[in-house]
């Protein structure tokens, strides 16, 4: 399920970055019509009636088409008349760069048409599944390789994207949810908005996302929304190959982000799948030790962004506890009630990280080989 809007630090937006985040608001096109525009399939298949075209409409149009041939591509346009705080202008800039940032290039599905104007893009789609969206395609980092290629892949992309200017990410938001609570409690669900409000008034929590709202920086390209929904793996080699999409919330971050969310991504996995968590003495639940160690140690080994300093793995665990408190928010907006104790069980491990922080920042520090 998709990030829900969280209130930004709009003090440190520029004119320029809000901009940055206007559309224009068109008719979506047809998506066959957008790729016989890119050549991606010519008029003749798109009368062809086994040319398949399957939508699926949330924050904004989704299609992916299949051709006759059995390829097949994802469109992804906004809807007309909804100005989405999170557009496409980001995503669209990712893959802009990538046709000079090879650790981008290397990541991101093929792109088959770029339109800032209309902020549409169009992509090849890597997808497995016979109907889509597809369980199929939800490959969790606990699977084998995910973790070590996440690692890479994000080491190579904070590295080489310091000296890029760019707008800031939008991912952060939860760490100006104690001050901003007005404006993150709009629109959401009566679940939603007693569990934010239990966030902003837990004197332990609010205090947690205040720090790290103080000492968040702007050093590099995030991706700023990493979960399974988000990657997916390239099958058509004897090697598997990760791909990393969905890059609207992406931007100029802390790399910290980054990393502290696929921390938060080895304990939300552990969840999903039903197993009780129990911490051990370094500060995270030893059932996701093993996957934590293979991530970190790739991410370093291919010298990612983030220094020796402790301070810097201390960070990583303040904005893994932060995480997890974000997708509890949005667990708790999407579910018709919290009484099944999952949402309460992500706050939990949140609240368990950041109180051993430093316990659990030398234990990252020490399985990252540092």
């Amino acid at each position: 399920m998709k990030s829900p809007k969280l209130p930004l630090n709009d003090g440190e937006r520029t004119t320029r970055d809000k901009r940055f985040e206007q559309h224009d608001f068109r008719l979506p096109l047809a998506p066959v019509r957008v790729l016989v525009a890119c050549g991606w399939v010519c008029h003749t298949d798109a009368g062809d009636s086994r040319l398949r075209v399957e939508v699926l409409t949330r924050s904004h149009q989704l299609a992916r088409v299949t051709a006759p041939d059995g390829r097949a591509a994802i469109v992804k346009q906004p809807i007309h008349g909804q100005a989405y705080s999170r557009g496409l202008a980001r995503e669209l800039y990712v893959y802009r760069l990538a046709k000079w940032v090879s650790a981008l290039e290397e990541v991101l599905p093929s792109a088959l048409c770029l339109d800032e104007q209309r902020g549409l893009l169009a992509v090849e789609s890597l997808a497995v599944g016979r109907n889509w969206p597809d369980e199929t395609d939800l490959i969790p980092i606990t699977s084998a390789g995910v973790a070590l290629q996440l690692g890479r892949a994000m080491a190579q992309w904070h590295r080489e994207t310091k000296a890029i200017p760019m707008a800031p990410s939008l991912a952060a938001g939860i760490l100006h949810l104690p001050a901003s609570l007005d404006t993150a409690l709009n629109g959401r669900s009566a679940s939603a908005q007693a569990f934010m409000q239990m966030i902003a008034s837990d004197h332990e929590l609010a205090e947690a996302l205040h720090e790290g709202a103080s000492i968040y920086r702007n050093a590099c390209l995030i991706h700023g929304d990493i979960r399974p929904d988000n990657w997916l793996v390239c099958r058509r080699t004897t090697q598997s190959t990760l791909k990393v999409i969905d890059w609207e919330m992406s931007g100029r971050g802390d790399p910290a982000w980054d990393v502290g969310s696929a921390c938060a991504e080895c304990i939300l996995q552990v969840i999903r799948s039903g197993v009780v968590l129990s911490r051990d003495d370094g500060g995270w639940p030893g059932v996701v030790q093993t996957t934590l160690r293979e991530f970190l140690e790739s991410y370093v080994n291919t010298g990612g962004a983030l220094t020796d300093a402790r301070e810097e793995w201390d960070r990583v665990v303040l904005y893994a506890g932060s995480r997890l408190l974000h997708v509890a928010c949005e667990w708790a907006e999407y579910q018709a009630n919290i009484d099944d104790g999952l949402v309460n069980e992500i706050a939990g491990q949140a609240r368990r990280l950041l109180r051993t922080r430093r316990t659990a920042a030398t234990s990252l520090a020490s399985w990252a080989n540092l």
